[in-house]
């Protein structure tokens, strides 16, 4: 529920802060926030956490390789 939230609140940061969003050369979204006579120009981040579920359905070699793929990455 925790991600969620942090996924809700990154998409709706650009409407509350900023109405015009521009995406940079790489590939971030950008806005620009106001506060009294300074400017600051913002990079949106998602944060993303997974959890292991209950069930898993390969053996724990496969899911050493399947890590040490992640991994290389």
């Amino acid at each position: 529920m925790r991600s969620l939230f942090i996924i809700l609140f990154s998409l709706c940061a650009n409407v509350i802060f900023s109405q015009e969003v521009v995406t940079d050369k790489e590939g971030f979204m950008t806005f620009e926030i106001q506060e009294a006579d300074t400017s600051y120009l913002m990079k949106q981040y998602v944060l993303c956490l997974l959890k292991k579920g209950d069930t898993r359905d390969q053996s724990e070699e496969e899911a050493a390789k399947i890590q040490m793929g992640h991994m290389a990455h």
